[in-house]
């Protein structure tokens, strides 16, 4: 006997209805055409059984004789169950064309992987595009984490959760990119997380171009369950706390039933560029050179001095300059000068150009140089730029299973989640 399940999240990627499991299983045959009864329902899961088997698999059983039908089916192999969630996304057990990387919850807690968003950065689909929480450094999604499979950034590789779409993020990669927060998913109730590394725009639209990632959470949680966790870098820095909690009760083949609620609660300390030093932690890199030939990197300082003692041109900074003009004729009237002459560059370090230095700054077209005799610099890199942000997560979750006799399952289930970026 060989068993199907299927998850039918989304039978249409581009409709916003869901249908939920569907669950039927049949009986190899000599026959290639399949007749079963398939019952499809919001959180419903149903068996049943049909004669013959699928196209797919006709080649594992061998045509029975016509007069002993019965004696054939008693007589072949079981095979080992094929599991498929979502449309396409099958199992690794099963020989499918499209592959596909299942990664459960025993091998994340192997590993010492406390959060689903680690467990797909280690992926070797998951590379280039990937925003991780140190996203924030950029200035976009701020915290937020999400996979990017073929390195076509996470626009094309679309996230399910138990075979269902997800709310997105509310602000998007690079301010208009939707992507989900691999964070959102509960980590502690997670039983598997299954990757299909091939394109699925067919099913799911063009968001699944690069891929599928389908988390599935348990069905089945009984007792309670308590974990915690601390960690800090080897530095004494970029500190983080964990704790989730989840209580169940009700076993499904004794009981019929089972339910259970799960509190996750995170909190991960900021850590700047700045905290780690040269040469990350500033945008000045002048210092590092090669041969003559080759000169030296480049100061990215607003209004920093080159290794060669050349000034770029006069950059803006957080503390105002202006520059006087004409009222009438709107002609520059002089260069540009502190808003605030008496505050002067404030945090900012102030720094005096020579005569060449302000004049390799440029001149406008009355001939009035642009750049003033003092700049302020300033460094935006170790100003803003960080490794991590200061993250809390909180996140409440519940379901409850119910067992519909020896036909199916139902289920319903709830999920709460809050999210605060301190920058």
């Amino acid at each position: 006997m060989t068993r199907i399940i299927r998850h039918a999240g989304q039978i249409d990627g581009q409709q916003g209805a869901h249908l939920m499991n569907v669950t039927f299983s049949r009986s190899l045959r000599g026959s290639t055409a399949l007749r079963a009864l398939t019952l499809v329902g919001a959180g419903f899961a149903a068996t049943v059984f049909a004669n013959p088997a699928m196209a797919q698999d006709a080649a594992a059983a061998a045509p029975a004789p016509a007069a002993a039908p019965d004696a054939q089916d008693q007589a072949a192999p079981s095979s080992a169950d094929i599991v498929v969630t979502g449309s396409i996304s099958r199992n690794p057990a099963a020989a499918t064309a499209s592959p596909v990387v299942s990664v459960t919850a025993a091998d994340l807690q192997n590993r010492g992987i406390s959060t689903v968003a680690d467990a797909l950065q280690l992926l070797s689909a998951n590379n280039a595009g990937t925003a991780s929480p140190s996203w924030s450094s950029f200035g976009f999604a701020t915290g937020a984490s999400s996979p990017s499979l073929r390195g076509l950034n996470n626009a094309y590789s679309l996230v399910l959760f138990n075979g269902m779409r997800t709310a997105f993020y509310p602000l998007g990669d690079d301010g208009y990119r939707t992507f989900v927060d691999i964070n959102t998913i509960p980590s502690s109730i997670v039983d598997r997380v299954d990757v299909l590394q091939d394109g699925a725009s067919a099913t799911y639209g063009s968001d699944a171009i690069a891929g599928v990632i389908n988390v599935i959470v348990k069905r089945e949680i009984t007792g309670l369950h308590l974990n915690g966790s601390a960690a800090i870098s080897q530095r004494s820095d970029d500190g983080e706390r964990k704790l989730s909690a989840t209580a169940g009760y009700g076993k499904l083949d004794e009981q019929g039933f089972n339910v259970y609620v799960n509190g996750e609660y995170q909190k991960s300390d900021p850590l700047f560029l700045r905290d780690r030093g040269f040469p990350f932690g500033t945008a000045n890199q002048s210092s590092i050179c090669g041969t003559a030939a080759q000169g030296c990197l480049f100061n990215g300082i607003r209004n920093g001095i080159q290794a060669n003692g050349t000034y770029g041109g006069f950059a803006g900074t957080s503390v105002p300059f202006v520059r006087p003009y004409d009222a009438t004729t709107l002609a520059s009237l002089g260069s540009n000068q502190l808003l605030n002459p008496a505050l002067g560059c404030q945090n900012l370090t102030p720094y005096t150009l020579t005569a060449a230095q302000r004049a390799g700054g440029g001149s406008d077209a009355a001939g009035n140089l642009i750049a003033p005799a003092t700049v302020c610099q300033e460094d935006t890199v170790a100003e803003y730029r960080a490794y991590n942000s200061n993250i809390t997560r909180k996140g409440l979750n519940a379901r409850a299973t119910f067992k519909l006799g020896s036909f199916g399952e139902a289920y319903v289930m709830a999920n709460y989640f809050q999210y605060f970026d301190h920058g």
